[in-house]
């Protein structure tokens, strides 16, 4: 599998350890602050990964990196009601341009009524997470603006999983795989994080961090896999005939 693999090593797995190694120390020696400063550092470095190793960079899943970049930003000034807000906008605006990137292979495979009603079940399931997760959030948010973009953040990656899940579905490939695993990997290091900051639960501050540096080397995984790629371009022509 390409997880393993950058140029023909072990690259995007060490990297992968390594930021895992660095986050995880953050958390067990240090505060808030330093510890998003850490995670922004990481998400930079990913970044400038994918732009030394993808030649033919997709718009949405460039925009959609950058967009994770300028969120952990944010993160650092949480505190503050703008560093709230950009942070919510920017993560959900991120997540809905990974949906975006995935319309044209939606689009064109058609759709089947049994991964539509798992789909359906899935989504079901992941509002009532939000609506739960909404409960613990609401009464200590301080703007207006705040729980409707917490909602548009969770919405985004409802709308993501189901993505993830029919992509993932209808292919079964390794790159449809590194897709749904980077998007599972999200919502566990989201739900993780908001129950470490906002009901002061510190340890989901490792699994946090955990899944969100496997997420990271899963896109990277995804972006990279052109061979993936062609082959699904392929396949999504003969399932399209199929349907």
């Amino acid at each position: 599998m390409k997880f393993f693999n950058i140029n023909g090593g072990k690259g995007i797995f060490t990297l992968v350890f390594l930021v895992l190694l660095v986050n995880l120390i953050s958390v067990y020696f240090y505060d808030l602050h330093v510890m998003r400063i850490v995670r922004f550092g990481s998400t930079f470095s990913f970044i400038l990964v994918y732009f030394y190793l993808v030649k033919n960079q997709n718009l949405w899943v460039t925009l959609a990196l950058f967009l994770l970049v300028c969120r952990d930003f944010a993160h650092i000034f949480f505190e503050s009601d703008w560093g709230t807000e950009l942070y919510l906008f920017f993560a959900g605006l991120s997540y809905t341009l990974f949906c975006v990137e995935r319309i044209p292979f939606v689009r064109l495979s058609g759709f089947k009524k049994s991964s539509l009603l798992f789909a359906a079940l899935l989504t079901s399931g992941n509002i009532l997470i939000l609506y739960i997760l909404s409960g613990f959030v609401e009464g200590q948010m301080q703007d207006l603006l705040e729980l409707p973009l917490f909602y548009f953040l969770g919405s985004s990656l409802i709308v993501l999983v189901s993505c993830a899940f029919y992509y993932n579905f209808v292919l079964n490939s390794n790159r449809s795989l590194y897709f749904a695993l980077m998007v599972f990997g999200f919502i566990l290091a989201d739900i993780s994080a908001c129950l470490a900051y906002y009901n002061e639960f510190d340890e989901l501050w490792y699994v946090d961090r955990f899944f969100y540096a496997l997420s990271l080397g899963f896109l990277m995984s995804f972006t990279i896999d052109t061979e993936g790629l062609r082959t699904e371009q392929e396949d999504i022509k003969i399932l399209k005939d199929s349907f």
